[in-house]
């Protein structure tokens, strides 16, 4: 059967998705199918159900569905699971490559073959001859896993669909998000120093010397979850006025947008000021940017690959220092940022 030859209102199946991130370098190839005129349903984590809400799929998005992935595990987890996808009738069954090689899991290929040998026998299962387990795979492609997010999923997309005409169409939020984006900036700087992974993190204790080393009359705020704020309030100097910014996902996103600059390790948030325009100073320790950052960006990214083991893409430190990201330096950072300020403020002269 070839995919191609699907008639209107077909379902295209696409996952498993588990980071902010990964989703929207996926959004292009679902807006693409939408804009078919397909049915997509998507396979999430639970913890993105109401991310996917604040994105903006084309016209078509009426024709998106998301299905979760149960939160209990074991047994009742997988029996849940089943009893959802059984309800599917997709075409097209897509397995994102949005992994790097050394996180990839067997789990995922092996679950969708299991639904489509029970559920969906008219469907047909594609992805990547890297992925564990890819010998399942109806059809599998070559796709380099060492371009950036984005450029990944299109390329194992245009193979699996070779009819399709045209370019990615970048990522978007709601259009009410991008409100605050055109206003006076209210802040010189905003940091998220939060990252889904621990290793992807910058030390508590570099804050401290990043602060002393910025002019005292930048507006600075942090954003974050009160788990990754309440650690800095303790360590930042008292006296400065250093704003902290928690609650919804929603509003966390938007303060991105009332910055200059923005400044994130290699997370969500790096995609999120990108996608509202805001310049983005990028922390990069276990993996190199060109492997993550769009090739359209307002990414500027701190990698320092200084040792062995980088980049090892890893979602833990194999030697439990985290060593590549204690080394960026603040000093280095602060001239980054004092920089990106600097042009900003000219820009608006």
């Amino acid at each position: 059967m070839d995919p191609n030859s699907t008639v209107l209102q077909s379902t295209f199946v696409y996952g498993v998705f588990k980071g902010m991130g990964d989703v929207l370098a996926a959004a292009p190839v679902v807006r693409s199918e939408l804009d078919k005129g397909r049915l997509v349903t998507l396979l999430v984590y639970p913890q993105l159900t109401g991310f996917i809400r604040l994105l903006d799929f084309g016209p078509a998005s009426d024709r998106l569905t998301v299905e979760v992935l149960p939160k209990s595990r074991g047994s009742r987890g997988m029996w849940q699971l089943f009893r959802q996808l059984a309800n599917l009738s997709p075409t097209l069954v897509l397995i994102s490559p949005h992994a790097p090689s050394p996180a990839a899991s067997w789990k995922v290929p092996l679950l969708m073959w299991i639904c489509r040998f029970l559920f969906w026998p008219q469907a047909i299962l594609a992805g990547a001859k890297s992925e564990p387990l890819s010998a399942l795979f109806d059809k599998r492609f070559q796709v380099n896993r060492e371009l950036p997010l984005t450029a990944r999923e299109w390329s194992l997309y245009r193979q699996a669909c070779p009819n399709i005409d045209g370019t990615p169409t970048d990522a978007r939020f709601k259009s009410s998000m991008y409100s605050a984006c055109g206003v006076e900036p209210e802040f010189d700087l905003i940091i998220h120093p939060g990252a889904t992974a621990p290793n992807r993190k910058w030390p508590l204790e570099h804050y401290a010397e990043l602060m002393r080393l910025l002019p005292a009359d930048f507006r600075i705020a942090i954003v974050g979850l009160p788990s990754d704020l309440e650690p800095l309030r303790q360590i930042i100097q008292t006296e400065r006025d250093t704003v902290f910014i928690s609650g919804t996902l929603e509003e966390a996103i938007t303060s991105l947008g009332r910055a200059r600059v923005a400044m994130t390790m290699d997370s969500g948030s790096m995609f999120f000021a990108n996608m509202l325009g805001v310049p983005t100073v990028a922390l990069f320790g276990p993996s190199a940017p060109q492997f993550v950052i769009p090739e359209r960006s307002n990414i500027l990214p701190i990698y320092e690959q200084s040792l062995p083991c980088q980049p090892c893409r890893d979602a833990t430190c194999r030697i439990g220092t985290i060593e590549c990201m204690t080394r960026i330096a603040p000093g280095v950072v602060a001239r980054r940022l004092i920089r990106a300020i600097e042009a900003s403020k000219n820009r608006e002269l």
